[in-house]
């Protein structure tokens, strides 16, 4: 699955991603986003709003852990899955 697929399926709404840490462990993210109507407004990176470019590394992807409240990321070499959740 490349970067825009992934962008694309988060920024439609919540999703579970799962992918592999440096030391070969699987983790999961069960809810995270980059949807805006999801985050809250004082949390977008940078004091920014999310249509200024925050997402540019294409190595790497911060998402909105809704679980967590918090943003978290991933390198895109490394995930296993990205399921859309039905909320």
């Amino acid at each position: 699955m490349d970067y825009d697929t992934i962008k694309e399926k988060l920024g439609a709404g919540a999703c579970t991603v799962v992918f592999t840490v440096k030391d070969g462990e699987q983790r999961t993210f069960n809810r995270c986003t980059i949807k805006e109507s999801l985050i809250p407004a004082e949390h977008f990176p940078f004091n920014r709003t999310p249509r200024e470019g925050w997402h540019t590394n294409p190595k790497v992807l911060s998402v909105w852990d809704l679980d967590a409240a918090s943003w978290n990321g991933f390198n895109m070499d490394n995930v296993v899955s990205v399921t859309e959740i039905a909320e």
